[in-house]
């Protein structure tokens, strides 16, 4: 079933898939695959990734954390950062409501610098 392929594929990768990363793997057309994905996204099985170079990325939901990104050879990484110290900062200096966020960081890593 592509369903429990394409979540079996996230659940295996260490980093956010594109819908062609995803489509070199599973078996399906593209309209299937974001028919898929779309599905799960409403279901909150997989969480949407932006890294702003004009795809997106699918991962498995799991707790809130931030990616770090090579620009030189698109090694990408988990990190965790103290979201609550830095939302107090926010609130206390903005007369905004946030209600979500995005960040991700970019720079080279270590074998690219």
């Amino acid at each position: 079933m592509i369903k429990n392929q394409i979540l079996s594929l996230l659940e295996k990768s260490e980093f956010p898939l594109s819908v062609p990363d995803i489509l070199s793997k599973v078996s399906a057309n593209k309209t299937t695959i974001y028919r898929e994905l779309s599905g799960f996204l409403a279901n909150k099985l997989v969480t949407e990734v932006d890294f702003g170079d004009g795809k997106k990325r699918y991962e498995l939901f799991r707790n809130h954390h931030h990616h770090i990104v090579c620009k030189k050879c698109g090694k990408i990484e988990d990190i965790e950062i103290d979201e609550k110290k830095l939302l107090t900062k926010i609130k206390s200096r903005s007369n905004f409501l946030i209600e979500n966020h995005s960040m991700e960081f970019f720079g080279l890593c270590n074998l690219c610098q």
